[in-house]
């Protein structure tokens, strides 16, 4: 609560001005002290208090058989003599505050509450704004969502009574880094994340059992040659960086392709715009010449339909050379690009 300044001076002036009043023999250019009471002024008259009020103050003393006669008009002299009795009044009542130790305490007094009054003034004015608060909020959901994803239960927010033993905050879920013997420098372990959005990985690459995710699916279907059509259906992350695809194609001209490939894929961050890999596996293909297997290898990268590689959506590009046995080796090279749906 804020308090004014003149709440604690007021009633400190006013008790020194009377005693500067009452102090004083007589007032300047008086013959005596004001009575009372005036004999000429009704008590019920309008304008009895200013008087009475004045009148204790020594500004006004009336005449001296003890009348105000305030119908007369006062002279230049009378008004001289009251400005005179003012100032007499208001320096001394002054040169009282100036020396009174209670008066300076009392504005030491209200210059310290100011101060706290305008520090928690200026700390309101740099507070976080509501908007602010509450998009850290939701940040911290995001982030406590994940990690329930990433071990498979939910642990996030937690109540400390009633959940003993499990870290209540993501902090507490840091493992502790080991430490260095002497003369060794130990290195920081910076988790990856596993290519196209698999279980988080530590610095060698190896996903944590706590955290490994059930296997991913994916279907993809692409355009290219020397198949003009391709549909491709996989599982990734059989182990961290290794996925399984199958497909199969055709063409207008009574022409069919199956492949089955093991792809292995680079470790890049999550927020990677692309993510390269390599792919290998035998085939068949059939014709009117009739079929024969061969072998496909080939180089490839996916681009997310997002922000990340953990966005479901995806683009993947494949260039790459062919054998088919059929009397002898026929080589050929094999491009395409196709879109693909992580579920």
């Amino acid at each position: 609560m804020r308090h004014q300044p003149s709440s604690f001076l007021a009633p400190l002036a006013a008790a020194l001005l009377m005693g500067a009043a009452l102090a004083q023999p007589l007032p300047t250019g008086a013959t005596q002290l004001a009575p009372e009471r005036y004999l000429d002024v009704p008590e019920r008259h309008w304008a009895v208090d200013a008087i009475r009020r004045l009148s204790v103050l020594g500004v006004l003393t009336g005449y001296p058989d003890e009348n105000f006669r305030g119908d007369r008009p006062a002279t230049r002299y009378e008004l001289a003599v009251v400005a005179a009795r003012l100032v007499d009044l208001i320096g001394g009542s002054l040169a009282d505050l100036a020396l009174d130790p209670a008066f300076w305490s009392d504005v030491e007094r209200v210059a310290e509450m100011l101060g706290r009054v305008r520090r928690v003034e200026s700390a309101l004015e740099n507070a976080a704004s509501v908007a602010s608060v509450q998009a850290l909020g939701r940040r911290v959901a995001d982030i406590e969502a994940y990690l329930n994803e990433s071990v498979g239960e939910e642990r996030f927010p937690l109540d400390p009574e009633s959940h003993e033993g499990i870290p209540v905050s993501a902090a507490d879920t840091v493992p502790p880094l080991p430490e260095a013997s002497p003369g060794r420098r130990v290195p920081a372990a910076a988790p990856a994340a596993s290519p196209a959005g698999g279980a988080p990985q530590d610095r060698f690459g190896v996903a944590s059992p706590q955290q490994r995710r059930p296997l991913e699916w994916w279907i993809g279907i692409a355009a290219g040659y020397p198949l003009p059509a391709t549909v491709h259906v996989g599982i990734r992350d059989l182990v961290p960086s290794l996925h399984l695809r199958g497909g199969g194609g055709f063409s207008m001209g009574a022409g069919f392709g199956l492949e089955l490939q093991l792809l292995y894929s680079f470790p890049v961050g999550v927020d990677a715009p692309v993510l390269p890999y390599l792919g290998a596996g035998p085939l068949l293909r059939g014709g009117p010449a009739g079929a024969a297997g061969g072998i496909l290898a080939f180089a490839g990268i996916e681009v997310p339909l997002g922000r990340s590689l953990s966005e479901p959506g995806l683009i993947y590009l494949e260039l790459g050379p062919e054998s088919v046995f059929r009397n002898g080796v026929e080589l050929g090279l094999l491009g395409r690009a196709g879109i693909g749906y992580r579920f």
